[in-house]
């Protein structure tokens, strides 16, 4: 995946995330918005790819990595939106995940799914403190 070089950065995630991306993302084609985009589970693979290996994820838009109230921020892809945290630097875990077609068309909404978040923090076990703040050039090492 990452061509032999090591992997610089960490993505946890939650049963809800692996649950979606196997029972929801195989079906998924592009919501059409952005003429030629690869199918979402494309996208997904590739960003992934992009963070794990290290590289700069805010240069193409969508803007791919998104700071949200409370410290959850978002993974973007032009049809896929990945909501989570650090929880330590270059550590993240995907908490949440869903087509962006659902928030456009308000079936869901972004403080719905940074509260989700928030209760999965609280509620996983894990060694204090739960989650980094900062801006995400301090939180991700280049």
């Amino acid at each position: 995946m990452l061509e032999g070089r090591k992997p610089v950065r960490d993505i946890y995630m939650t049963a809800h995330v692996t649950d979606w991306l196997r029972d929801t993302m195989p079906s998924l084609d592009p919501d059409g918005y952005y003429e030629g985009a690869l199918s979402p589970k494309l996208q997904i693979l590739d960003t992934f790819r992009r963070f794990i290996g290290g590289e700069p994820l805010n240069d193409l838009p969508p803007k791919t990595l998104k700071s949200h109230p409370q410290w959850i921020h978002e993974i973007r892809t032009h049809d896929i939106r990945t909501f989570g945290w650090f929880y330590r630097s270059d550590k993240f875990i995907a908490s949440r995940i869903d087509r962006k077609e659902r928030f456009s068309k308000r079936e869901v909404t972004y403080s719905g799914y940074i509260e989700l978040c928030c209760r999965d923090r609280e509620i996983l076990d894990l060694d204090e403190p739960k989650f980094i703040e900062g801006e995400i050039d301090d939180i991700l090492q280049y």
